[in-house]
């Protein structure tokens, strides 16, 4: 009999797989990270080029390659960033958009943008905790739990509701799979949710990128 653990392995072995190909010269640096080009699909903005002459030849690294055809899967890709993030670079900072205040910490694996970890504070009590994974420049997975303030119009209390949000997209930007809720109870997905997410990221993208372009010139 196969154990669970076994199983597991085998599963995320699906999802993602490592194959090796020569290191790019060290002079082609990506000082930018990410520039929104279409609804959940990002490009990533290239510096400088590689110098003139000869590069030296440089010995192989293995590169990450990320098969999604499902929520599930995508799931499994944002475990895996997960259980890895201790090990990447990791840059902080803040974002203010009106009355909502976010601190936000981006990890990059070898200068590339894995997962962009974001904590709202929102004005009257307000709160959300957004997750970007990305992979090559795309939105892989996206993961997001608010808690929104309302007041009840009974005896004026508030009241809580909260929001859970899950978006996959696959290699060609697609969507391939998600999952709205509110209080637990599943809702339809709309397309707006989409546009806000995208939104979000460009403003949260180049935010990123001007601290990698600060901090490497």
């Amino acid at each position: 009999m196969i154990s669970a653990p076994c199983r597991a392995a085998a599963t995320l072995r699906a999802v993602v797989s490592t194959r090796l190909e020569p290191r790019a010269p060290a002079g082609r640096l990506l000082l930018g990270l990410l520039a929104a080009a279409s609804l959940a699909q990002l490009g990533p903005i290239v510096g400088p080029g590689a110098r003139s002459g000869r590069a030296p030849q440089a010995a192989p690294k293995a590169r990450t390659i990320v098969r999604v055809s499902s929520l599930e899967q995508a799931r499994r890709y944002g475990a895996f960033v997960d259980a890895q993030r201790a090990s990447f670079e990791r840059l902080d900072g803040t974002l203010t958009d009106g009355n909502t205040k976010a601190r936000v910490a981006a990890f990059l694996e070898d200068g590339e943008l894995r997962l962009i970890d974001e904590r709202q504070a929102r004005g009257e009590g307000g709160s959300a905790h957004n997750r970007y994974y990305v992979h090559e420049g795309r939105l892989v997975y996206y993961d997001s739990v608010e808690v929104d303030v309302r007041p009840v119009a009974a005896d004026g209390l508030p009241a809580r509701d909260e929001v859970t949000l899950e978006l996959a997209y696959d290699a060609q930007g697609r969507r391939v799979g998600g999952q709205k809720t509110v209080n637990r109870e599943v809702v339809p997905l709309t397309p707006e949710d989409e546009a806000r997410t995208v939104q979000r990221l460009r403003a949260l993208g180049a935010k990123v990128a001007a601290a990698r372009s600060g901090a490497a010139s």
